[in-house]
């Protein structure tokens, strides 16, 4: 169960909770409420950004990374129907990618489609060519880093120190634009 703290608010300036997901192996789960202020313009809160939970299992003798379904559901978080928007980025093969990585995100893409499905909510995509057109971002992980960094200063130190965090910095961006 949810605790009222965990879920968007109704009241106030807080309109809606975008949950935003960078899927995959390293990708990232953010949660933004966008709301509305006194003078009626939107702008967004970050609640809280986590990585894909990850454990480590042997396939064939070698160890592997896989998504925990089982963790998914807390990560997802709680929210009220009908006010929380659920976004993953749709991505797809890039050249060199071999069939069993693409494989391997794409089971990783599902798993968490599942999870918010099996909670009730509905999910749409985005591609990365159209919310880093909205946002006005480069394709480079530095550049959306640099981005989130600028939008959400006061969490640099928590979310966004180091290099590999801009699995992060992507999620909260596709939040972002969805919310545009």
């Amino acid at each position: 169960t949810c605790s009222n703290a965990e879920r968007p608010s109704l009241m106030g300036n807080k309109i809606t909770r975008i949950v935003a997901v960078d899927p995959g192996l390293s990708g990232a789960i953010a949660h933004i409420d966008l709301c509305i202020s006194a003078k009626g313009a939107p702008y967004f809160e970050l609640v809280d950004v986590f990585d894909m939970p990850l454990k480590t299992v042997k396939v064939n003798r070698k160890p592997r990374q896989v998504i925990v379904p089982e963790e998914l559901p807390a990560l997802l978080g709680c929210g009220v129907r009908g006010r929380t928007h659920v976004i993953i980025e749709a991505v797809g093969a890039a050249p060199g990618q071999g069939v069993t990585s693409m494989f391997r995100f794409g089971y990783a893409t599902g798993l968490v489609t599942g999870a918010f499905a099996g909670m009730g909510f509905t999910s749409e995509t985005i591609t990365p060519k159209l919310w880093q057109g909205i946002l006005r971002v480069g394709k480079t992980d530095e550049e959306a880093l640099d981005r989130v960094k600028l939008m959400f200063p006061q969490h640099v130190d928590k979310y966004f120190k180091r290099k590999k965090d801009h699995n992060r910095a992507d999620a909260v961006l596709i939040g972002c634009a969805h919310g545009l």
